[in-house]
């Protein structure tokens, strides 16, 4: 976008704040291409909704749903751990039981029906926003969360956790961050559960990567 002599005029993010089924979700809007992404603080930092714009250099037409979400109704009830942050461990736990450096715990078990306990504890806790971040073409917030280690059954470690997520045209970026706030070593996972939409035409403009 231009303005006067040439000079280039950038739309700065905005966020919005909206109820959803109880929740209070925070919307990243880039008012340029209507792309947005939301996000739910009260769910451990959920990535409940993205829509992007096609991947070129002069988007055309509306924004594109890429993520399969939640109904209002489903999101208390999590059947299928869609957005969530799977934090201080992720996968499955066989009964819950697990051994670090010589002793023995147990998680209380989350999943009876595999008798186990899976994904952590964070999907089900709140973040505190920390800061908001706009900027030219682009809009980013930063969650956080302090486990004081005597919160998650089966796991008494203190660990902090911050996610930060950005939007610009055409990419959405989550970035997870973790650190031992206790006096003993801790064992720790970190992982994100996503369901990309692919409908007909799959996403072949679409890019996705992971790093560490």
């Amino acid at each position: 976008m231009s303005g006067p002599a040439g000079a280039e005029i950038f739309e700065t993010g905005t966020v919005r704040t909206v109820s959803r089924a109880g929740f209070t979700s925070l919307r990243l809007i880039l008012p340029r291409t209507g792309e947005s992404v939301e996000i739910l603080p009260g769910l451990g930092g959920t990535v409940h909704r993205i829509a992007l714009a096609p991947r070129t250099d002069t988007p055309t037409g509306p924004p594109v749903e890429i993520l399969d979400s939640d109904s209002d109704r489903e999101l208390a009830e999590n059947p299928r751990f869609r957005g969530r942050i799977l934090f201080p461990f992720n996968d499955r736990i066989p009964s819950g039981r697990y051994g670090f450096r010589g002793e023995e715990f147990r998680l209380a078990v989350n999943d009876p029906g595999s008798d186990s306990a899976i994904h952590g504890a964070l999907y089900r806790t709140s973040m505190r926003l920390t800061a908001t971040e706009p900027g030219p073409d682009r809009i980013g917030i930063r969650l956080e969360r302090l486990f004081r280690g005597d919160e998650v059954e089966g796991y008494p470690f203190a660990l902090w956790i911050e996610a930060a997520y950005s939007l610009e045209p055409g990419r959405f970026t989550l970035r997870l961050c973790a650190a031992n706030r206790g006096s003993r070593a801790a064992p720790v996972a970190l992982g994100w559960h996503p369901y990309f939409l692919a409908g007909d035409r799959g996403l072949p403009e679409a890019a996705l990567t992971a790093a560490f």
